[in-house]
């Protein structure tokens, strides 16, 4: 463990952080620049500033357990370099370079993984996970256990690494599994935040698949859900709205090394189809006026009462 220098505390400033970042928010303003919200049943005038947040939910604690900013600081850059990104590719017709679709399939990994679904099953998945290794020498060898774990979690340990696990005992094992169930999700040994590691093997994943950018056409809006993309298996294919005007589609492709990238006009069923997706795997969704609104708020996950 590093060394802490107690003399100069970390910067801790940040209470209030966003799930879904403001810049992403506004995109879905009307020209009269108003947002409109679900909230319990009703459709209210929304503030990007208390929307789709809450209070620290990207906590992180340096190992002198002392509370920082640097998880939060660290997802504020990133949110600056995508909202160039975004707002350069929004306009109609925009040819997309290359670059430009790398980028927004590293920002739809940041996306996904930092929403607070993923972080909650962050340490539960890293339980079992080691739970799962001490079941290795039930294995006959290191590929038999590789492919075991690759089949159930999509990642498994080297070959160095399972040798090691060969050396300790089954009880040292399952006592190392009792020791992280027993770790807050703030540990600064296995903090939840770790969860944004993922961001570039989900991006890696979208890179193979086939992108399309829609534009709705004019009286047709898409909807923002607070739970934009998909929590898990997003390789499957999904939707996403970048603004009121642009989605983005992702298919499964039938040539990864040679993945399709278009943009196209929108068919109404096309906007339906993504805002659909938004309500059945959200709680709360904005919009640029009431009218989009209300096709779907009967959809929405019921809010929790503090929603």
């Amino acid at each position: 463990m590093d060394t802490v220098d107690y003399s100069k505390p970390p910067k801790f400033e940040k209470r209030n952080h966003h799930f879904v970042p403001q810049f992403w928010q506004r995109h879905f303003r009307g020209e009269d620049r108003r947002l409109f919200k679900t909230s319990r049943g009703r459709i209210v005038v929304a503030s990007t500033k208390s929307t789709m947040s809450a209070d620290y939910i990207y906590l992180a604690f340096d190992n002198g357990w002392r509370a920082t900013d640097i998880v939060e600081d660290t997802l504020s850059r990133w949110e600056a370099t995508a909202s160039n990104l975004i707002s350069g590719i929004l306009p109609a017709h925009k040819w997309i370079s290359e670059r430009d679709w790398a980028s927004l399939c590293i920002w739809m990994g940041i996306s996904t993984s930092r929403h607070p679904n993923v972080l909650s099953r962050y340490k539960p998945v890293v339980s079992g996970f080691a739970l799962e290794l001490a079941t290795a020498r039930d294995f006959s060898d290191y590929n038999a256990f590789r492919d075991h774990l690759e089949m159930k979690f999509g990642s498994a340990v080297s070959e160095e690494e399972y040798d090691l696990i060969l050396t300790k005992s089954p009880d040292d094992l399952f006592a190392e599994v009792e020791d992280i169930d027993a770790m807050s999700q703030y540990d600064p040994n296995l903090p939840q935040t770790d969860a944004l590691l993922s961001h570039y093997p989900v991006a890696q994943c979208m890179q193979v698949m086939d992108l399309t950018l829609i534009d709705a056409a004019p009286g047709d809006d898409f909807i923002l859900g607070d739970n934009p993309l998909p929590n898990v298996d997003l390789g499957l294919g999904f939707t996403v709205p970048l603004s009121r005007h642009v989605a983005l589609v992702a298919k499964t492709s039938k040539s990864p090394l040679n993945p399709i990238r278009m943009r196209q006009a929108a068919t109404a069923r096309d906007v339906d189809k993504v805002n659909e997706e938004q309500a059945q795997r959200s709680k709360q969704a904005i919009a640029s006026s009431k009218i989009f609104l209300k096709k779907w708020i009967d959809k929405l996950i019921p809010e929790s009462t503090n929603a």
